[in-house]
């Protein structure tokens, strides 16, 4: 059953055009990445459409999509299904709480057309309230992601309460620490996309570095920071404390959210690998006004 209207051509081909915007929380259309939406078997079939010129989706040679594309339109593939299949009300707040991915080595190369993406949902839970989806992320027919996250959906009011009267919207740049961390270090292409202020590996940590004006992580105006800057940020450190390393995995666990305006510290570290297996995993505990906000695992294997 295709529950999208013409925007849903999973079955039928190529789609025409991305699903409102709206309906995966971005104010761009450029980075709306589902194409439709159908209720399968029980479970939910998302589609999705990569772009082959966006640099900040692209790893460093521009020849690979970059794996937290996947994780992103993972996120819109979720928010999408809420709101069509659950009909979750546009104004409540999803919430992300845990999530755990494994990559594959292959199936990421940027081809000749825009990638065509499908995502195949399994949710179980009250899928308007709290719920988990586990997921498989296909790229022109070969598997690339694998995994499952856990999603809070607040009501609008409720949402308010906990957050309070902070603002959404940044009125002025917050001051950033200036980064001795060259882009291309950290699979980046601009010194704006630099999450982390310095090596992590003399001291053991280094301070986050947000911009509130990011064309990408602050799409449209947030009261925190939001989690897709975390995994960018816990991903660049790992390629810091391991250099000629690939992320093939990805553990999260957010406790608190990382407010705007207050300093973030990052204490990285690194857990001992499965036996006999050549990744490593890079551990990143978000720390701010002396309490734990995020813990993000990354798995990396030597390129």
């Amino acid at each position: 059953m295709s529950v999208v209207g013409d925007a849903v051509r999973l079955a039928g081909g190529p789609a025409q055009q991305a699903i409102p915007r709206r309906l995966v929380h971005r104010s761009s259309i450029a980075e709306v990445f589902v194409t439709g939406v159908e209720v399968v078997g029980g479970n939910v079939r998302v589609g999705a459409q990569w772009p082959r010129a966006n640099r900040f989706h692209l790893e460093a040679d521009g020849l690979r999509y970059d794996p937290l594309l996947a994780v992103e339109t993972f996120r819109q593939a979720v928010i999408a299904a809420g709101h069509v299949v659950d009909a979750v009300c546009a104004e409540d707040r999803f919430v992300m709480v845990r999530t755990r991915l494994a990559f594959s080595a292959t199936g990421w190369t940027v081809g000749a057309e825009p990638g065509c993406a499908v995502l195949e949902l399994a949710r179980s839970g009250d899928s308007g309230r709290r719920s988990t989806a586990e997921v498989r992320i296909s790229c022109e027919g070969a598997e690339v992601v694998m995994g499952m996250a856990e999603v809070v959906v607040l009501e609008a009011a409720d949402y308010a309460r906990l957050r309070g009267s902070r603002p959404r919207v940044i009125t002025a740049p917050v001051p950033m620490p200036a980064s001795q961390v060259a882009a291309e270090r950290v699979g980046r292409h601009f010194d704006q996309d630099v999450l982390v202020d310095q090596d992590p590996r003399p001291s053991g940590g280094c301070a986050l570095r947000v911009d509130p004006t990011h064309p990408v992580h602050f799409d449209h105006p947030q009261d925190h920071v939001p989690g897709m800057l975390l995994i960018d940020a816990a991903r660049q450190v790992a390629l810091l404390m391991q250099p000629q390393h690939r992320m093939s995995g990805l553990e999260v666990q957010f406790t608190r959210f990382v407010e705007l305006g207050q300093t973030c510290h990052i204490v990285a570290s690194l857990v001992t690998s499965p036996a006999g297996r050549a990744a490593t995993v890079v551990q990143s505990d978000f720390n701010q006004g002396g309490q734990s906000r995020a813990r993000i695992r990354v798995r990396v294997e030597p390129c």
